[in-house]
């Protein structure tokens, strides 16, 4: 049981990513219901979330463009998510 809630707990905070991820318009490079997710940012912002954080780059995507792979675990603080799209919330409004 408390592989399942650690399993529950990973997912949750990918799925707020997830979610916030899409409402402000970006795509996926595929749909992943895990604790994986899979989107698609500009590059000037993924270099400079790769100044506090550390993932993947999975694939470029165009000239400007790269999937990333972004993973939550059982050991993933909430403050650590927040804190990821507290960021790129910062790095959208620099851009508008």
């Amino acid at each position: 049981e408390l592989y399942f809630e650690l399993a529950r707990h990973a997912n949750r905070l990918a799925d707020q990513i997830r979610q916030e991820l899409a409402q402000t318009g970006y795509r996926f490079l595929t749909d992943s219901p895990t604790n994986q997710i899979f989107p698609i940012l500009p590059n000037r912002v993924i270099d400079e979330l790769l100044k506090d954080y550390s993932f993947f780059i999975r694939e470029k995507v165009d000239a400007e463009n790269a999937a990333v792979r972004l993973v939550t675990s059982w050991a993933t603080p909430p403050a650590a998510v927040e804190g990821f799209l507290h960021r790129l919330r910062e790095l959208q409004a620099q851009t508008r």
